[in-house]
């Protein structure tokens, strides 16, 4: 059996240590910022493997894991956990498996044209709902925005979809995949958590190395999809360096990198330009563009201006209700905004004159350039709402000289939410 047992912690995100032994094996993983151990014990012809979580969600993810992978393992005993849910202390999990139960070999293909269908999902952790009836849809490929204030629910949608959380309500279709952690998510699913660590004194060729070979792809093929995704991310000089030397952006661009390894088609990102410089969060933003041509990707971003410039649907979580999905223009059909360029600097009164308008929600003037939030919502939509502005402007002696329109996500954000107290991009 080997190190095939440990096939399943292919969404681990590194390995910290793996023995040679092959009579007791273990390895040390995190997921989610906590850690996991899995350890292999051997007696006579049967196999059992011990996992220990800490606070969080590892010990539960190793086990929905290892039971999506090999169907034959059986959850023996579980203690100081409650039922590997919401885990408040460290808990071990006994597991036996059947070494007649393999991974499935071979690639699957998505031919359904859906990337992701969630029906009624609800989570709860104890008393408190986290997720409450989320419905959501989504094609095999683009790039999706996934929003929301702090609490939403957000992180615990993503951990679901990766398998990190048991689905405790509805369903979820995933490619295509009947739940979450089953087989043929195999190295098409990839993750990449707001703070993904990686081994400090272990070379990052070797982590990203070890984490190809978990999707069955090794040797010359797995070093060159290594070496491909560190040139993305401009990293290839620090391969055979360790995690430690890198600063706060370079280990950014690394989580990029081990979660474009291969050919995903389905990616998970949270966060993924925080802390970079404009040169660096462009590049990954190019990434993330490129990758949303052949596979389906989610961004979690609280930076709503940036993600507003790479995504063609969005979903605004809050409270654990989806409030809106769909498109940028159908999400934000109520608010458009609206920037122009004027011959003049308009004065304070011409401002107020502007400002009275019946379908301006919110303007502010720099100089000699106009930004307007106008309320489509009417009968006569944006031309209406549009037309009694530049009549205005007009009849106020204001020659607007260049006219541009852009939806406003942010201002939908703070209406969806309530969320008006505080700048979203500061969260």
């Amino acid at each position: 059996m080997g190190l095939e047992v440990y096939r399943c912690a292919a969404v681990f995100e590194f390995p910290l240590r793996l023995s040679r032994d092959p009579v007791f094996d273990h390895l040390s993983c995190t997921a989610g910022g906590a850690i996991c151990i899995c350890r292999r014990c051997r007696s006579g012809s049967s196999d059992r493997i011990q996992c220990a979580g800490g606070v969080g969600t590892a010990g539960q993810f190793a086990v929905s894991v290892a039971v999506g992978i090999f169907p034959s393992i059986a959850l023996s005993r579980c203690t100081d956990g409650i039922d590997g849910d919401a885990l408040l202390s460290w808990t071990r999990f006994d597991l036996h498996l059947d070494c007649s139960s393999s991974v499935q070999e071979g690639r699957p293909v998505n031919s359904s044209g859906h990337g992701l269908t969630i029906r009624g999902l609800a989570h709860r952790f104890g008393e408190k709902v986290v997720l409450d009836g989320i419905e959501w849809s989504l094609p095999n490929t683009g790039v999706v925005g996934l929003v929301g204030p702090n609490g939403a629910g957000k992180t615990t949608l993503f951990s679901i979809i990766a398998g990190f959380l048991h689905l405790q309500q509805g369903s979820l279709e995933i490619l295509d995949a009947p739940r979450p952690g089953h087989p043929r998510l195999m190295g098409r699913l990839a993750v990449m958590p707001q703070d993904a660590i990686f081994a400090r004194d272990v070379t990052i060729l070797d982590q990203l190395m070890f984490l190809r070979s978990l999707d069955g792809v090794s040797g010359r093929r797995a070093r060159i999809d290594v070496e491909e995704a560190m040139q993305r991310v401009d990293l290839e000089d620090e391969l055979h360096r360790g995690a430690a030397v890198l600063s706060h952006g370079m280990g950014k661009r690394l989580g990029v990198a081990q979660a474009i390894l291969g050919t995903p088609e389905l990616v998970l990102l949270d966060e993924p330009t925080a802390g970079l410089d404009p040169a660096n969060a462009r590049q990954v933003r190019g990434i993330i563009c490129e990758l949303g041509k052949s596979a389906l990707v989610i961004v979690s971003s609280h930076n709503l201006l940036e993600l507003q410039e790479i995504i063609e649907r969005v979903a605004i979580i809050s409270e654990g209700k989806m409030v809106a999905s769909g498109s940028v223009e159908e999400v934000t059909r109520r608010d458009r905004r609206f920037e122009l360029r004027l011959g003049v600097k308009i004065t304070s009164d011409q401002e107020d004159a502007l400002r009275s308008c019946e379908k301006v929600r919110h303007i502010s003037c720099i100089d000699d350039r106009l930004t307007v939030d106008l309320d489509a919502s009417s009968e006569g939509g944006v031309d209406e709402a549009l037309t009694e502005l530049l009549q205005a402007m007009l009849k106020e002696g204001i020659p607007p000289r260049e006219l541009r329109e852009g939806a406003s996500l942010e201002e939908a954000y703070l209406r969806l939410t309530g969320d008006s107290q505080q700048d979203p991009a500061d969260r």
